[in-house]
């Protein structure tokens, strides 16, 4: 089935990248960064349209310089950890392309010599379906994998920000999620 597939396809694809485990290591964390940072922003916001509604307050130009820097530093944040996960998912994904390249055509050298008479084995075709599969494979291992730690790293964040803020509208909305 498809699940079946997928998860045999990740495992293929987790097997040939053994070596670069500390890059996807750091790619991931990058990612994880990068889906904090929405979550992050709507306490933010939240309090900075609740120092607006009161401008005649002593401390309101403190504070709206404080959630200004704080916003910033988030806008750091995503600027920092998404050239992380993008440079080290990219580089993880050039890699394993280029090994699964070279593995293939070592396969495609050893085949006999009837095998490359077939017309759906001509060398067109071959160095065509070579790179199509290497393109499909470098999309899967850069921006699959980052954004399915994005979603959960972003679903994470935004229930523990939502169980600080009122932990029964929290389960609430925890039982309405699919």
């Amino acid at each position: 089935t498809v699940t079946k597939n997928n998860g045999g396809v990740f495992s293929r694809l987790f097997v040939y990248s053994k070596s670069d485990i500390p890059i996807i290591i750091l790619g991931c964390i990058g990612a994880a960064g990068q889906g904090m940072v929405m979550p992050l922003i709507t306490p933010l916001l939240s309090n900075i349209f609740t120092v607006m509604n009161m401008p005649w307050r002593s401390d309101f130009s403190s504070k709206i310089g404080l959630y200004a820097g704080l916003l910033l530093a988030l806008a750091f944040m995503a600027l920092v950890s998404m050239a992380v996960q993008m440079s080290f998912f990219n580089l993880v994904s050039e890699r394993l392309s280029r090994r699964v390249r070279l593995d293939v055509f070592r396969k495609y050298v050893r085949m006999p010599i009837g095998w490359s008479d077939e017309p759906a084995n001509a060398p067109g075709a071959l160095g065509s379906r070579l790179a199509t599969d290497a393109t499909l494979l470098n999309t899967l291992t850069s921006s699959v994998f980052g954004v399915y730690i994005q979603a959960l790293s972003g679903f994470a964040t935004g229930v523990v920000i939502s169980f600080i803020g009122d932990w029964r509208l929290a389960l609430v909305g925890l039982g309405c999620c699919p």
